[in-house]
């Protein structure tokens, strides 16, 4: 603040300067600070705990795909087991014993429980006359193409109205699948493909 006064006949000019850092000043920019370090604090708090629920979310996510795909295996596993312990498995077999693995209740999520068949070019004709003779009149290896050698899904389960579309499908037309059979096949051991666009997928 600025002060006049007399003295000796002079007029002085006081000038005195206040500080505007008094100690309620200092106690509320204190406060001000501690309260924007304590923001900072708890954001950081909830950021992390964030990111941990996510990293535990996505572990039991992959814990459950996990578990889920190896039950599968585990039913492909049996398939093999099937085949083995007999000369031959006919359509009927392969029905009873998908039937009995009830995979609709035990197997969520699977649309079909097959078994594709590899067929040598010089082969292929016989094959499907073979099968035409059991009934399936109209079955025929699809898409047709000239290759070397062929695949067809013979048996499918449950066999409605969707599995029917991919009964006869050579699966080694596509990428994906054909090496994940390939896999199968040279390996002995179950194999997973890319994402694939299933021929069942039809309606809406």
């Amino acid at each position: 603040y600025i002060r006049y006064h007399r003295e000796d006949d002079f007029i002085v000019r006081e000038v005195k300067y206040k500080s505007v850092f008094t100690v309620p000043t200092i106690v509320f920019i204190i406060l001000i600070l501690f309260n924007i370090w304590i923001l900072i604090q708890v954001r950081n708090s909830i950021k992390q705990d964030n990111f941990d629920l996510f990293n535990q979310e996505t572990k039991l996510i992959l814990r459950a795909l996990e578990t889920r795909t190896d039950i599968y295996a585990g039913a492909l596993q049996s398939g093999v087991a099937l085949f083995n312990s007999s000369s031959k498995v006919n359509r009927n077999e392969w029905k009873s014993f998908a039937e009995s693995l009830n995979i609709k209740d035990k197997f969520p999520g699977i649309q079909g429980y097959g078994y594709s068949v590899f067929i040598p070019k010089d082969e292929l004709n016989s094959h499907i006359n073979n099968i035409q003779r059991e009934g399936f009149y109209d079955y025929s290896v699809f898409p047709e193409e000239k290759k070397d050698e062929y695949t067809s899904i013979i048996f499918l389960e449950p066999f409605d109205e969707r599995n029917q579309q991919a009964f006869g499908l050579d699966m080694t037309f596509e990428t994906n699948r054909r090496t994940a059979m390939h896999k199968a096949r040279d390996t002995g051991g179950p194999q997973l493909s890319g994402r694939v666009i299933l021929v069942q997928e039809i309606g809406d």
